[in-house]
């Protein structure tokens, strides 16, 4: 029986690594862009940046059990700038309880704020992330001015005001909706 026991143990510490990234950026840039297509909208290409984001943001709210746009930094424009993305638009979409990356694509594209962040033709690049049941499209073009690594964050001080006014408008929103309680634990979150 005790060989076993460190068995269980490995397997244990493992099933929570595993669980952190269980996401095909492929097939969600693929979605995406036939989405995009459809649609008319140039094809989005896959940043690294926006993907470490993406990840980043899933981990955090799978550890704290809460779809957000925001973390203790602050909204997606902080987030953007500590991991040097610059840039002159962004977006994200956020979800909770999606299978696949098929059935949160549906979910998403049948929410009409989540299409027009899909669909948006000023959006270049994405990146993705899933940690647990919580998944993370972030979308951006890089800022005209000192490329897209130089950590600004090639908005407005009232841009981004406005920005992170609707950050905190939507976690209001998604707090209301979690105290409901609804029959579906699905649930879908969107920023721009």
């Amino acid at each position: 029986m005790k060989p076993f026991i460190p068995f269980v143990v490995v397997a244990l510490m493992f099933s929570n690594i595993i669980s952190v990234q269980c996401l095909d950026n492929e097939k969600m840039l693929e979605l995406c862009n036939n989405e995009r297509k459809k649609a008319g909208a140039p094809a989005l290409s896959y940043n690294d940046d926006l993907g470490k984001v993406a990840q980043d943001h899933s981990k955090y709210m799978a550890q704290n059990n809460i779809l957000t746009h925001k973390d203790p930094a602050g909204g997606l424009g902080t987030r953007f700038e500590k991991h040097g993305y610059s840039y002159s638009s962004a977006g994200e979409n956020v979800a909770e309880g999606y299978d696949d990356e098929e059935s949160v694509m549906k979910g998403w594209m049948e929410s009409p704020g989540h299409k027009a962040n899909i669909l948006n033709p000023s959006f270049k690049e994405a990146g993705f992330g899933k940690s647990g049941s919580y998944w993370t499209q972030d979308f951006g073009s890089s800022g005209s001015s000192g490329g897209k690594h130089s950590g600004k964050s090639g908005k407005s001080g009232a841009t981004k005001k406005i920005t992170d006014n609707l950050s905190d408008t939507t976690d209001k929103l998604s707090t209301k909706l979690s105290s409901a309680k609804k029959n579906s634990k699905r649930r879908l979150e969107m920023t721009y």
